[in-house]
């Protein structure tokens, strides 16, 4: 008796294992390219930091400024698609933000030239 119970006890197990595995799709899994996992990655990132550049204070001001209703200009950019929201961001990248570099190091040198004149710091009398 016990070798019988032992022999129905492996058949059901054999027979649940073929039966679950056939049910059950195959996984396929194989190596994903970095390009293409950076591509659909991207979208979400620049929605990302397009979002927190709505949400900072001074964007909001002057999108009001201009007419626009912040929480619309937000709808917007959750609507867009991948291709509109990169077309925007290298809008947003090209657009002159502030000061480029030479004006940086023109105004540096302009602050170090009067605290030199000034006798606050000695920086040119080591040249």
């Amino acid at each position: 008796m016990k070798l019988h119970t032992q022999k129905c006890i492996i058949f059901f197990t054999i027979f649940q294992f073929f039966l679950v595995s056939g049910l059950l799709p195959a996984a396929r899994a194989a190596l994903l390219p970095t390009q293409t996992f950076i591509e659909s990655s991207q979208p979400d990132t620049t929605r990302s930091q397009m979002q927190t550049m709505l949400d900072r204070e001074d964007v909001q001001m002057e999108l009001q400024r201009l007419g626009v209703n912040p929480e619309m200009a937000k709808e917007r950019l959750a609507a867009l698609t991948p291709a509109e929201l990169q077309q925007l961001q290298r809008h947003m990248n090209d657009m002159p933000a502030g000061a480029g570099a030479l004006e940086v190091i023109g105004i540096v040198f302009l602050v170090l030239l009067i605290l030199e004149l000034v006798g606050v710091t000695n920086v040119f009398s080591k040249f």
